[in-house]
This record gives C-alpha cells, structure tokens and sequence, in this order.
C-alpha cells in the first residue's frame, strides 16, 4: 500500500510541476489514447481534439479560443451530444467519456483569468484514472514540461512547432 502511495505522490508532484497548458496537453494525448483504445472516432472528436491542441500555441488570441468551446458539438461543459456522436460512442462508455471531455476541458477553464488551481492537477489525476481503468498507458510528462517557460501564473508561452510535433506524436 506504502508503494501506491508513493507513487501517487510523485505522479502528483509531477502533474504539479506542468504548466496548465502542458497539463491540457497531456490530457488530450490520453483522450485520444482512450479513444483508439475504445475505436472511437466522428469527425466532432476530432474537432475537439484539434480545437484543444490550439492552446499550445495560443498568443493574443486567449478570448477568442476558449469562446470556441460553444460552438463544438464537444464543449466539455457536459452538454448532450448530437444523435450521430452519440451512436459513435460505445453505450456503456457513454457516461465516461462525457466525464472525460469535461476533465480535459476543466484543466484549464479552473484557471482562465486568473491563476493556477489545484483543480487543474486533479483534474488530469482523474484522467489518470480512466486510463489505468482501462490498461491504457501514461505519458512520459518529462516530455511535456519546460521550466523555462512557466510564468507566475501558471501557464506558458506558446509551444515551438517542433515541441508540438514531439508531443502530438506522443498519441
């Protein structure tokens, strides 16, 4: 017991020492993890994914991204999914997944407009949980995590194109 405790400890320092979009990062490999794991795939999975993915390299354009979040057929704001998305999701996964959303959504909406919350962290242990639920593996968070670029606030600038590309093949 000693052990798991322990290592709950020190994936939860590691969670903490991300930035909040690198923590949106990281939970948006796992929603996609989870979703090749489940083959779940509709075209307003992948619009959440892509839209999601944005806030690596967002710059002035905060307001402009997360306003974004209505307009997806997945807001992440527990809202009821059109029939064929729905059908695309496997019933029993169903409640799951929209749990799922909502956790990667939050992550950084605890934190819009202000600062850094302890919500965000456990928000993607949460995630974590699903993923070990289900035998899907974590990622490599050393990957994600730059210490140079974390501000006061929580957040970091945006991620080079190279960075990116490194952690969107981490899928």
């Amino acid at each position: 017991m000693r052990l798991l405790e322990d290592y709950i400890q020190n994936l939860l320092k590691q969670v903490s020492e991300l930035s909040i979009n690198e923590r949106q990062c990281v939970a948006i490999v796992c929603f996609e993890r989870y979703c090749r794991k489940h083959s779940i795939s509709h075209p307003d999975i992948t619009a959440f994914v892509e839209h999601v993915w944005k806030v690596a390299q967002i710059k002035d354009n905060f307001c402009e991204w997360s306003d974004k979040f209505v307009e997806l057929a997945i807001s992440g704001q527990g809202d009821p999914y059109p029939d064929d998305l729905r059908k695309a999701i496997p019933s029993e996964l169903i409640s799951e997944f929209n749990l799922f959303t909502q956790y990667v959504y939050e992550i950084g909406a605890v934190c819009w407009y202000g600062c850094e919350s302890d919500k965000s962290n456990k928000m993607l242990l949460k995630i974590f949980e699903i993923l070990a639920k289900h035998s899907i593996s974590f990622p490599d968070l050393s990957i994600y995590r730059d210490d140079s670029k974390k501000s006061n606030d929580g957040w970091t600038s945006a991620i080079s194109d190279d960075k990116l590309k490194l952690l969107r093949a981490s899928v």
